[in-house]
């Protein structure tokens, strides 16, 4: 099964590392390569995503 998904997390600028990025309990870095994220900054335009 594959889930794909968009997210605002915040308004403006915020610092993190994949370490800080969980599903559910399970922190993200602890998937590998089942795991994958793209972060796009304030303004970016997000059209082309296919999500």
């Amino acid at each position: 099964m594959r889930v794909e998904m968009l997210l605002c997390v915040s308004v403006g600028n915020v610092a993190f590392t994949t370490g800080d990025i969980r599903i559910g309990e399970t922190p993200a870095a602890a998937l590998g390569d089942k795991f994958s994220s793209t972060v796009y900054g304030p303004g970016a335009d997000v059209s082309a995503d296919r999500r």
